[in-house]
């Protein structure tokens, strides 16, 4: 862990690392947050996921541990905060409990998720991960990344994916291929602001939650080139899917018009055709609530 601190001295990266922590004869699985060589505070998992693993429900507000002769303190519930940005952490089956902690770390600002995870691949499961990666980003209103162990797991009993994937406000914006077996890395650019906006006027993230806050000066640089695609028409439906999307809003239209006939009473209805789409999706729409 000191070695992979050291590497980042004098760079404005910050580097979040899953990593077990031997602490008062019980070891904690810990993500470290590391920024210009300095390793910043640790994140505790919440969950005792094994036998071997130590809740963080067994430490003290503001206990720290001894790394490299230098005091590292736990960060148990809370953000750590930058000049662009927030995020906070949660550790591989939090995400999976009742009250996740990435829900708290959103009402309290947190804007980016991370997820460091050492979960074993299993037959039929890779597809419910990635779809709970789209679901906490779009339950949150944050972008939510996960990142797990692959070929360099040390353990010999299990196979691990080293799947990573990225999802924005309920999207997966970028994700890796499972089971390589080299080192490999997912970047995409992520729109914190897009974050922001959305939780504007949401009253759920309108009382921030009290948790610790963690500071780090990190000023992040201005990017020359970017590399993400957007789609130019994000209102209009992908091909795979526009037979049933149109249908769903057509079927939407038609059962709003013929509950309101139902409410009035309404028999019969005028309608003044031009010849235009407008008119002419007016007349297919009451005929279908006719028909209802």
């Amino acid at each position: 862990l000191t070695h992979i601190a050291e590497k980042t001295r004098g760079k404005e990266t910050i580097i979040v690392v899953g990593t077990p922590i031997m602490h008062k004869s019980a070891i904690f699985n810990c993500a470290a947050v590391i920024h210009k060589g300095e390793i910043m505070c640790l994140v505790p998992q919440r969950a005792q996921s094994s036998k071997w693993f130590t809740s963080s429900s067994s430490l003290n507000e503001g206990e720290t541990t001894i790394i490299a002769d230098k005091r590292v303190p736990f960060l148990k519930s809370g953000i750590i905060e930058t000049q662009s940005f927030t995020f906070g952490i949660e550790i591989g089956e939090d995400a999976e409990t009742p009250i996740a902690p990435g829900a708290e770390l959103a009402i309290a600002g947190a804007q980016i998720i991370l997820n460091p995870t050492a979960r074993a691949e299993e037959a039929g499961t890779h597809l419910r991960i990635k779809e709970r990666v789209r679901q906490q980003s779009r339950r949150y209103k944050c972008i939510y990344m996960q990142a797990n162990s692959g070929w360099g797991e040390s353990t010999s009993s299990a196979v691990h994916s080293g799947y990573c994937a990225i999802a924005e406000c309920g999207n997966i914006i970028a994700e890796s291929e499972r089971f390589l077996t080299s080192s490999h890395t997912t970047a995409i650019e992520a729109d914190v602001e897009k974050v922001t906006n959305r939780r504007i006027g949401d009253p759920n993230f309108s009382k921030r939650s009290i948790v610790d806050k963690l500071y780090i000066p990190a000023t992040g640089n201005c990017l020359k080139t970017f590399e993400r695609r957007f789609n130019p028409t994000p209102f209009i439906p992908q091909k795979h899917e526009s037979s049933t999307r149109y249908e769903e809003i057509f079927t939407i239209q038609a059962t709003a018009l013929a509950r309101r006939m139902a409410h009035t009473c309404s028999k019969s209805a005028v309608i003044g055709i031009s010849g235009g789409l407008d008119s002419t999706l007016a007349l297919l729409v009451t005929a279908k609530a006719f028909d209802m």
